[in-house]
């Protein structure tokens, strides 16, 4: 009887950690998604952060700062799913400081998803600020 349950548990286990098609994954990142602004980039001077992931593969961000500048990407920014848990931004707003001053640069980046309850895009392993999906896929 008990190695039936036991059986049964690794059968479960293994189902939790299946990994996700390319299709799945992509309807998972499809959606709208905030910076959740946490120590490691409290001082980049980041009043709101917006991406939006259309699941035709269009990209949206809308960056404001703290001093009222903001930041739109280009209409045809483009976003794709890069297995097993990255994604691939061909343009995003990067804000960065050096010493006191503080940049805000264009560039192509590819992100680690996290694929947890709620999904998580890390800008970075070592810092506390990542995008949060806030809400599902809207064309």
């Amino acid at each position: 009887m008990n190695a039936v349950a036991v059986l049964l548990l690794l059968c479960m286990c293994d189902a939790c950690h299946k990994q996700m098609t390319p299709d799945e994954a992509k309807n998972q990142l499809a959606g709208e998604w905030t910076l959740i602004v946490k120590s490691s980039c409290g001082d980049l001077g980041i009043r709101s952060d917006k991406l939006i992931l259309h699941h035709d593969g269009r990209l949206e961000q809308h960056l404001e700062m703290t001093n009222g500048r903001r930041h739109e990407s280009s209409a045809d920014s483009k976003w794709s799913f890069m297995p097993e848990n990255s994604v691939s931004l061909d343009e995003r707003f990067n804000v960065a400081k050096s010493g006191a001053e503080v940049t805000v640069e264009k560039r192509h980046e590819i992100l680690i998803v996290e694929f947890t309850r709620p999904p998580s895009i890390l800008l970075n392993p070592d810092l506390n600020c990542f995008y949060q999906r806030v809400s599902g896929a809207r064309e």
